[in-house]
């Protein structure tokens, strides 16, 4: 759930990515201790998380620090290739009709 929360977040779903945060403390480890742990009060760290949530970045990365921790996760957030570059390096993109489908599925079948 961590991670699907930040993947929002950072894809600009900000609501979205609050809710998901906030059902997650909610579920685990609760508004208490993860205020404990952030040194943040309880009852603004459920507003910032709430639906009409507005965090400073601060606030929001000691929240994600302090999660991402209790999981142990890494985060690898890396740019992806627009579909044009990908064509000129090579990479064509594959339809179903240049696949040779079993028998028995669906589809155009292609002969060998």
């Amino acid at each position: 759930m961590i991670r699907e929360a930040v993947e929002k977040l950072v894809n600009g779903d900000v609501e979205s990515g609050l809710s998901i945060l906030g059902d997650y403390v909610n579920a685990t480890v609760g508004y208490k201790t993860l205020a404990e742990r952030t040194g943040k009060n309880p009852k603004r760290l459920m507003r910032i998380l709430g639906p009409a949530g507005n965090p400073t970045a601060e606030n929001l990365f000691s929240v994600i620090k302090y999660l991402k921790g209790q999981e142990g996760l890494e985060f690898d957030i890396r740019a992806r290739q627009a579909r044009s570059n990908r064509r000129r390096c090579g990479q064509e993109r594959v339809s179903r009709a240049n696949l040779q489908i079993p028998p028995g599925v669906p589809g155009k079948q292609v002969a060998p």
